[in-house]
């Protein structure tokens, strides 16, 4: 009998992180540490079942985007070991 695993479903968008280098201040600009990651709930959730230790399988659909993105997304997500083998088809255009 093979072992249980999560399948999650769902979109991959953009997750903007912002770390301050202090007290947010008023009428004037903050400095920060901002930074774009591939997110969204679906993707957040199947990293953290897998970080958590559970087998994990993440279908993604990348809605609107262009094949750039599509690329820079998936390579991220690699990059941070969410998946051992993950594969893309090109979405259909929306109109």
């Amino acid at each position: 009998m093979s072992s249980p695993w999560a399948l999650v479903v769902g979109d991959v968008i953009d997750d903007v992180h912002v770390v301050t280098d202090g007290p947010i201040r008023d009428n004037t600009d903050t400095l920060a540490d901002i930074q774009v990651r591939p997110g969204g709930s679906a993707a957040n959730t199947a990293c953290w079942l897998g970080y958590l230790g559970s087998p994990v399988r993440f279908l993604a659909g990348w809605v609107r985007t262009t094949s750039l993105d599509t690329a820079w997304s998936l390579n991220a997500l690699v990059s941070m070991r969410t998946s051992s083998s993950m594969s893309t088809t090109r979405p259909a255009p929306s109109l």
